[in-house]
């Protein structure tokens, strides 16, 4: 996946700039690493948006993603191990806020969570598509 070679890109670009500035490098010289990183973070930002726009459009009721509120990071995750998450309405589990493993976003009607917590009442990964258990 594209996303997921993005963010992994990333983060190896990062740590390399750590290490460089550990090492008593200035920002002059580790410039070239601080464009990549920024201009890595657009493309991750943007394509995290697509990834979680086919996610909506493919295997949720929900439509027209306006924004993620956080956690676009936990996307990747998401997107190998859905059975692991529930999707939500934030109102219904306003704790997630808090969660850093919990990705928030809006959609033109509501505010929605993907999280991993067990203890709300939310849709679960069922055949390839987020839906409610029947009971």
């Amino acid at each position: 996946m594209i996303f997921e070679d993005m963010v992994n890109r990333y983060n190896i670009l990062t740590y390399f700039q750590n290490k460089f500035i550990q090492k008593g490098y200035n920002i002059k010289q580790i410039s070239f690493i601080n464009a990549q990183i920024m201009l890595l973070n657009k493309f991750i930002k943007i394509e995290g948006y697509n990834v979680l726009n086919i996610i909506l459009r493919e295997k949720t009721n929900y439509r027209f993603l306006k924004q993620v509120e956080k956690g676009l990071d936990n996307i990747i995750e998401i997107t190998k191990y859905p059975e692991k998450w529930k999707l939500c309405k934030v109102e219904d589990c306003n704790e997630e806020w808090l969660n850093p493993e919990s990705l928030i976003f809006s959609t033109e009607k509501e505010t929605l969570v993907f999280t991993k917590n067990n203890k709300w009442q939310g849709q679960n990964y069922i055949n390839n598509k987020w839906q409610w258990m029947k009971r």
